[in-house]
């Protein structure tokens, strides 16, 4: 998961994930040698009406200190905004 993440924000922003935050990986018992873990996002969502049904994962890294440069292909509209901009949700 961890490197589907980094993959993705290269991908679509030029730029390598430094860390991500928590960085929290746990072994689990694999009788297979599957490689299974568990991780931990900052937050899940899931889909259970109209469309498809699918499950979202959100996470919060670091990146490198530099200019993204957004991939016309992957991205739209993107922009720049504050932090202090974003609505809460209550």
């Amino acid at each position: 998961m961890y490197d589907a993440v980094k993959r993705e924000v290269f991908e679509e922003t030029g730029l390598n994930v430094l860390e991500i935050f928590p960085d929290i990986k746990t072994k689990k018992y694999s009788p297979r040698d599957d490689g299974f873990f568990t991780f931990h996002a900052f937050c899940s969502q899931q889909q259970i009406k109209d469309g498809k049904p699918r499950i979202g994962f959100v996470f919060i890294f670091r990146v490198e200190d530099k200019e993204p440069k957004a991939q016309q292909v992957e991205c739209k509209d993107i922009r720049w905004i504050k932090k202090s901009k974003l609505k809460k949700n209550t």
